[in-house]
């Protein structure tokens, strides 16, 4: 079957977030009937505010896929129903093709678990999908200092998810949520690097709270997922480690 990528846009710090969903064959079923296609993806986000935050985004899209052999799309019926982790998504259609194409952007969260995905012709279910693994390095934790209170110029460890192993070259960012005096991102005052113990990092200077990452993450694990009933589907994980907080004091 062929392919067809999925393009939607994840920009850094703003919506709407840029990410480019290769779609993959997933499993047939009652969905191949619509040809529906669905497409998930996520991306650490740390947008400038106010208030700054920081956290990772979640975007799903619905498409149906034309081929030649199938230059239009079925006509989708009256009572279809798109939802997102139990979410219902307005089934849009393109003007111009008259195929579906639908999407849905989740606010910031600090890490995404199972995200379930269903296509139903009234009760009918014609698709579902679950989806696993979109944010692997989420669950990493500040080993040093343990109560994660800081001063500029201190060491802090970073200690990796088992899921996303480090290494090669990594880019590592203090996002301030509070001291709005300073750049919304503050790099470490000397290169840094893994040790057997996790990522040692000098702290910047700034004041409050802030969230540390650890961005390029090599060697991502795809996630996992199943799709029973939708023609076409893929996944795309987020590569960032972290966040962890920290609190600087004056």
């Amino acid at each position: 079957m062929p392919m067809r990528v999925l393009g939607s846009k994840f920009e850094r710090g703003a919506l709407p977030v840029v990410a480019a969903l290769a779609l993959l064959v997933g499993c047939g079923g009652d969905g191949e009937e619509l040809a529906l296609s669905v497409g998930v993806g996520a991306q650490f986000q740390s947008p400038d505010g106010p208030p700054r935050a920081v956290g990772y985004q979640l975007l799903v899209v619905f498409v149906q896929v034309s081929t030649f052999w199938r230059p239009n799309c079925p006509t989708l019926p009256s009572t279809l129903h798109l939802l997102v982790n139990d979410q219902e998504v307005p089934p849009t259609v393109d003007s111009s093709t008259g195929c579906l194409d639908a999407s849905v952007t989740f606010g910031l969260t600090p890490q995404i678990g199972t995200v379930t995905v269903d296509a139903k012709d009234g009760d009918r279910l014609l698709g579902h999908a679950e989806f696993q693994g979109l944010t692997p390095g989420a669950g990493a934790t500040l080993a040093v200092p343990a109560d994660g209170q800081v001063r500029a110029g201190d060491e802090i460890v970073v200690v990796p998810t088992p899921e996303l192993p480090t290494g090669g070259e990594i880019l590592a960012d203090f996002h301030p949520l509070d001291d709005t005096t300073v750049g919304a991102d503050l790099y470490p005052p000397q290169p840094f690097g893994r040790l057997a113990d996790g990522i040692h990092l000098l702290v910047p200077t700034f004041s409050g709270r802030a969230a540390v990452t650890i961005l390029g993450m090599p060697y991502v694990p795809q996630p996992s997922y199943s799709c029973p009933g939708f023609d076409i589907c893929t996944a795309d994980a987020d590569n960032t480690l972290g966040p962890v907080f920290v609190t600087e004091g004056p």
